[in-house]
């Protein structure tokens, strides 16, 4: 019933990203990907570990350029990452979810997308960045400061959490017959 109510007027957010929501999401997104983290301190290890070596045998140019590299490398990592989402994100003007019925109305500038709950994988929530995963590696994104309160924001993840469990509930209900 309650899902029903809270459904008949729409719940709807629109916005425009910033530099700042753009920062968020890739700095938010290096903490989901545990492999890339390895890597990234395989990498560091790596570059310590030769820089090591050339000291020891007297190549202290060398030695010093693998410790600037090894210093620099997650600040450039996420500025690369950083102009490829805004480089990506830069044709998007507004913005705007829906959640309607038992679907999320993607829409911007470049159209409307319709996802349907039980095909929505996911939902997690960060301090500034709201992330909705239509895949288990794809997800548009909500910055927080899109929503006029805390109220607003949690009723729309609220409805949104509560519509993917009651699809999913319907498909297992579907599988067990």
């Amino acid at each position: 019933m309650w899902y029903n109510k809270c459904m008949a007027d729409s719940l709807s957010v629109s916005f425009q990203y910033t530099r700042e929501d753009i920062l968020n999401v890739v700095i938010e997104s290096l903490g989901f990907d545990l492999k890339k983290c390895w890597l990234m301190f395989l990498a560091l290890v790596l570059l310590v570990g030769f820089a090591g070596y050339f000291l020891w045998i007297k190549m202290f140019m060398v030695a010093i350029l693998l410790i600037v590299v090894a210093i620099l490398f997650v600040p450039v990592y996420i500025f690369i990452a950083y102009l490829n989402l805004s480089s990506a994100l830069r044709v998007l003007t507004d913005c705007v979810y829906t959640i309607e019925k038992n679907q999320l109305i993607a829409g911007s500038n470049l159209g409307f997308q319709y996802f349907d709950f039980k095909n929505i994988d996911r939902v997690v929530m960060t301090k500034p960045i709201l992330f909705i995963y239509v895949t288990k590696k794809n997800a548009y994104f909500i910055p927080i400061r899109a929503f006029n309160s805390d109220e607003k924001a949690n009723k729309f993840i609220t409805a949104l959490n509560y519509g993917i469990e009651v699809a999913k509930r319907e498909i297992e209900e579907v599988d067990n017959l």
